[in-house]
């Protein structure tokens, strides 16, 4: 029986960590405006 609700904790903390850790990528591969302003140019948008 503990080892059942064991699994499923686990299994229920990496789903969470898991879905914060995508939500955040999108974040991630943007300039900021400050970074535009200085020149800088993203390479890699994700989309092409």
């Amino acid at each position: 029986m503990r080892k059942g609700l064991l699994k499923c904790l686990l299994g229920s903390l990496f789903l969470s960590v898991f879905t914060v850790c995508t939500a955040n990528a999108q974040k991630i591969n943007e300039l900021t405006q400050a970074e535009v302003n200085d020149g800088w140019q993203l390479l890699f948008d994700g989309k092409k």
